[in-house]
């Protein structure tokens, strides 16, 4: 058996889940600490977990059931990584992740069917389904699309479309190698909200994407960041640790209704630490009664971090479906400026 947790945590004081993968359990993991109201994504595919954007306040305990486990963590930490990139993994952006979001004017009661969403957005069943007797859980649809991993959630106070890179079972720094195979996905999403797949009162609708590259030391990271602001932006640092550079720039959208939207750009300097951990079938949770994991491989990559949210300001009135289709459309042209225009981000596809 095995079993994988990806997190991501951009240095800040929560931890962040982007991905479980592991073979027939459908109770992969416990994370210490963390409500059942604390997460937002959660999804089962053909033994493929994923979250995406759980937070949760205790950071360094966690439990997993599983056989073999492999996590990303990002620990403060003063070394430099232990893997170097290659010279041509250098400066190279990749995507991570990307993910639509629909909130409601007041919290569904019950929550959209998560199955009917996914048939209307992509016209065929997922590869798993998972409908929580909980309600105050989410639904999860889930399949691999291409070189993705799409995954769609309904909860009473959300809706999320989140794609994220196919999981490795090694060490290597997984990404989205087919940008343009996404575009074309978040544009599909788009779409169907367009011609209604979402029934229910909708008040605000985001578009988020994040973007990386690997480089091989802090003053890289930051001297890649600084080329990829606004020259209005840009500051006097060198090797300084912990960079976090994020604006807002809102605009009124006068042919969007008026609408208010928030485009919001954040850079960063981040670490990413895969860990693998070896259980043996059977051991009791790690970490309880005193059972150390079986071995313990980390290796940890280094990455400049670039991400786009762009969201509408909600408000009483719920949006209609071509509003939501037009805002998400707003937001995903003015990323795609901003990435070259700005950020100097030739991402192909894009």
């Amino acid at each position: 058996m095995l079993a994988t947790m990806r997190l991501l945590h951009p240095r800040g004081p929560e931890d962040r889940a982007l991905g479980i993968d592991g073979e027939g359990h459908r109770q992969v993991v416990c994370l210490s600490g963390a409500s059942p109201s604390a997460l937002r994504d959660f999804s089962y595919s053909g033994g493929l977990y994923t979250m995406l954007g759980a937070r949760f306040g205790q950071p360094k305990r966690w439990a997993l059931l599983c056989a073999c486990v492999r996590c990303w963590r990002i620990p403060h930490s003063t070394s430099e990584p232990s893997f170097m990139p290659s010279d041509a993994m250098i400066n190279e952006w990749k995507a991570l992740a990307a993910r639509i979001s629909i909130f409601p004017v007041a919290p569904w009661s019950p929550a959209p069917s998560v199955l009917d969403l996914y048939r209307a957005v992509w016209e065929t069943d997922p590869d798993n389904f998972y409908k929580q007797a909980n309600p105050l859980m989410p639904s999860v649809a889930q399949a691999k699309i291409g070189n993705l991993m799409a995954n769609c959630t309904t909860h009473q106070s959300r809706i999320d479309f989140n794609f994220l890179p196919i999981p490795t079972m090694d060490l290597s720094f997984a990404s989205i190698g087919d940008t343009a195979q996404l575009r074309e996905e978040l544009l599909r999403i788009i779409s169907a909200i367009r011609k209604g797949a979402v029934s229910e009162p909708v008040s605000r609708v985001a578009i988020f994407l994040h973007f990386v590259a690997l480089v091989s030391s802090l003053a890289e990271a930051n001297r890649l960041l600084l080329q990829g602001m606004p020259h209005t932006y840009r500051m006097g640092i060198s090797d300084e640790e912990d960079f976090v550079f994020q604006i807002n720039r809102p605009r009124v959208i006068g042919e969007i209704a008026n609408t208010r939207m928030n485009f919001i750009t954040k850079w960063s300097a981040d670490r990413f630490q895969l860990l693998n951990i070896a259980v043996p079938i059977g051991s009791p949770i790690p970490g309880q009664l005193g059972q150390p994991p079986v071995s313990l491989q980390p290796k940890e990559y280094l990455a400049a971090s670039v991400t786009f949210d762009n969201n509408n300001i909600g408000g009483q009135e719920p949006l209609s479906s071509g509003v939501q289709a037009a805002l998400l459309a707003e937001g995903l042209t003015r990323t795609e400026q901003q990435m070259l225009r700005d950020c100097g981000m030739n991402i192909a596809g894009f």
